[in-house]
């Protein structure tokens, strides 16, 4: 059975989530905690296998740092109303398995809870290829190629600003739609425009393939 660790300082939400958790069966009796102290020590204890953790004003990145060095293998969720995208892509950066809407289905939080426990890591589709450009798993000229076709550039535009030839541009754009799992150009362009990712994809001074900024 998965153990769940909540800490919060809501008693609706520890009301809330014990219901959920006993309808949806293969979850141990719900712990809580209401202070960051007393969840450290549950983290010693290897008390949960899921901390899901209410983003209070007393977590900021410090606190979620040393939540992570006590964590003993325990998942660390943050529950969230909304978060930036520069939030997640840190928070993720620290260790922090999800990135969990309060407002999302009862399903879905029952999902994140039980992918987490498995090692897996939980995030939103807006919040997946945010979290993609602040790592390597996008190369600076990917991310530049990002930038351009969230203008309308076509392949000759792209080409001439980036002073590579069309059949290079063509060879960046498919690798760059597998890596982000979109069908065309046109449906990648919408959505980073529609989540605001352009400032996720700066383009650098040179024309070097550099690994994206940590």
């Amino acid at each position: 059975m998965t153990r769940v660790l909540l800490y919060t300082d809501k008693p609706v939400l520890v009301a809330g989530l014990e219901g959920v958790l006993r309808e949806h069966g293969n979850f141990a009796p719900l712990l809580t905690v209401t202070t960051v102290p007393d969840l450290l020590v549950r983290l010693v204890q290897k008390a949960a296998d899921v901390a899901l953790i209410d983003a209070t004003d007393q977590v900021t990145l410090l606190t979620v740092k040393k939540l992570k060095r006590e964590a003993n293998g325990c998942a660390i969720v943050l529950w969230v109303e909304r978060v930036s995208t520069q939030i997640a892509v840190e928070m993720i950066s620290l260790g922090v398995r999800g990135i969990l809407d309060k407002g999302l289905p009862i399903p879905d939080q029952i999902e994140c809870l039980k992918m987490v426990s498995t090692g897996r890591i939980w995030l939103e589709e807006p919040l997946k290829l945010a979290v993609n450009l602040g790592h390597e798993i996008l190369t600076s000229r990917e991310k530049e190629l990002l930038v351009l076709l969230s203008q309308g550039m076509k392949n000759k535009e792209i080409a001439t600003v980036l002073k590579i030839t069309e059949g290079t541009v063509k060879v960046y754009i498919s690798r760059l739609l597998s890596k982000c799992k979109f069908k065309d150009r046109l449906e990648l362009a919408r959505y980073v425009l529609q989540y605001g990712l352009v400032d996720w994809c700066p383009i650098p001074s040179d024309e070097t393939d550099r690994p994206a900024p940590q």
